[in-house]
């Protein structure tokens, strides 16, 4: 449990109880008082970002930091990212990090290297969301929906490591300015996205007989003004 001001408290599932030694480990690693997100990789390792930028790696069993190797172009170092989405490529084992700053990194699990993201738009895309686009089944062949800060969705193509805008046919409500800092995909392939300023947005899987619909706190359509984050 990330605590903002108080870094990360370890709770053990079965006696309920805090494992202080372990949260005691993480302290020691600088930076982790303001963690604001943390990712499980398939590997066993915890990534933590900080709210006031910052990244680490730490293994899920020891808590002892990873050694990551940092490939990023220009004067970024680890401490300057402000990492906003996690997400496992499941045919490649790469992480795609989403970043407010920095546009969107590639982790290669071969050579343990954070680097840049190839693409030109890519680089400089506020990348506040990732998603898999399961839109045309469950295979998203390398593709994945990125929410981004005042310019709504955009798609990432893992073949060429660079971002395009997303186009839905039959939704009719202008997205260009959205600021998408959560998206997530229920059970039935409904498109979720919180959009801060503007409300709870859904996106229905099937655009046929259906429209845009938004919500406010007292759930009456298209008069959202919430900040939803998550």
């Amino acid at each position: 449990v990330a605590v903002s001001q108080n870094g990360i408290y370890i709770i053990d599932a079965d006696s309920h109880t805090l494992d202080d030694k372990g949260r005691e480990q993480l302290k020691s690693i600088p930076g982790l008082e303001y963690t604001c997100r943390m990712f499980l990789d398939t590997k066993g390792r915890i990534w933590l970002a900080s709210e006031f930028g910052g990244l680490a790696v730490v293994d899920k069993k020891s808590f002892e930091p990873v050694d990551i190797k940092w490939n990023v172009s220009g004067s970024a170092s680890k401490e300057d990212i402000l990492v906003t989405s996690f997400i496992e490529d499941s045919v490649t084992g790469n992480i795609f990090i989403g970043t407010s700053n920095n546009g969107i990194l590639v982790f290669e699990g071969s050579s343990m290297t954070v680097r840049q993201a190839r693409g030109t738009s890519a680089m400089s895309c506020k990348a506040m969301s990732l998603l898999p686009d399961n839109r045309y089944g469950h295979n998203n062949e390398g593709r994945y929906l990125v929410g981004t800060e005042n310019d709504g969705f955009k798609i990432f193509d893992t073949a060429t490591e660079d971002v395009r805008k997303l186009t839905l046919y039959g939704f009719h409500q202008s997205m260009n300015s959205w600021k998408v800092h959560s998206i997530i995909e229920d059970r039935h392939g409904n498109i979720w996205a919180a959009v801060y300023q503007t409300g709870l947005m859904l996106i229905p899987k099937s655009m046929f007989g259906f429209r845009s619909r938004s919500f406010n706190e007292n759930l009456a359509a298209n008069e959202a003004s919430a900040c939803v984050t998550s």
